[in-house]
């Protein structure tokens, strides 16, 4: 039989878990939020209301190619 005290330990792995499970919760919040009050919430405004979000995307991209690449060459 498996001990108490066994199955009480959190291993690296389970706090990667409960990191990633919060960093998802937030953002889904944060998705609420923008949903609900529109895009006041985000500082954007109906004349370029592209602009960051474009930037984070290209940055994205560009950090996804990168990583990409060097994968490939190892």
């Amino acid at each position: 039989m498996i001990s108490m005290a066994r199955l009480r330990q959190l291993t690296p792995y389970h706090w990667w878990l409960i990191t990633l499970g919060a960093i998802m919760a937030a953002g889904a919040v944060g998705g609420a939020i923008v949903f609900a009050k529109g895009l006041v919430v985000t500082n954007l405004t109906d004349l370029v209301p592209w602009g960051l979000w474009i930037t984070i995307d290209l940055s994205a991209i560009a950090m996804s190619a990168g990583a990409f690449m060097l994968c490939a060459a190892v």
